[in-house]
């Protein structure tokens, strides 16, 4: 195999396992959501607030205004990808390296959260179905199998370094 053609699926592969990683971070915080709504009830109606904004007077901004905020985000977007091409990193620290810190943003959140769970399942006394059944539930059937995934992620991501 070339080199051009090494470079081309190391790419592709690269591409994939960030795909993956975006994939996985969006099922992590999606995750944490649910378990959040699992822990906490409604507290108030919110047709109040609704009844606010259907009635606010807000206007919506005029052409240069949105263009001033367009060419606003665009300075701090090139500010920041100026900043992120100057950092020193060492040789070690390459793209998978940094797809899977990337990956891990909601990780520890969640491992917290699944221990948390799984204790209370475990000291669990009450009758049925009570949150922390249906918390047990929500981690054979959501968090179980996204740590799963997670694992399976790291295997290749591991594979992939090996190859360099």
């Amino acid at each position: 195999m070339s080199q051009s053609d090494r470079s081309r699926v190391e790419g592709a592969e690269l591409e994939k396992l960030q795909r993956w990683r975006m994939r996985l971070a969006d099922e992590f915080k999606e995750i944490l959501e649910e378990v959040d709504a699992l822990k906490t009830e409604p507290s108030a109606d919110h047709s109040d607030a609704r009844q606010r904004r259907e009635g606010s007077q807000t206007s919506l901004p005029d052409g240069t205004e949105l263009r001033e905020a367009v060419e606003e985000l665009d300075s701090e977007a090139r500010e920041y990808a100026a900043r992120e091409a100057a950092i020193d990193r060492p040789t070690w620290f390459g793209p998978i390296e940094q797809t899977i810190l990337q990956a891990t943003a909601y990780l520890d959140t969640l491992f917290y959260e699944t221990e948390r769970i799984l204790d209370e399942a475990s000291a669990c006394r009450h009758p049925f179905n009570c949150r922390c059944q249906r918390q047990l539930r929500f981690f054979d059937e959501r968090i179980r199998p996204i740590l799963t995934e997670w694992e399976q992620f790291m295997a290749h991501a591991e594979a992939l370094k090996k190859r360099r």
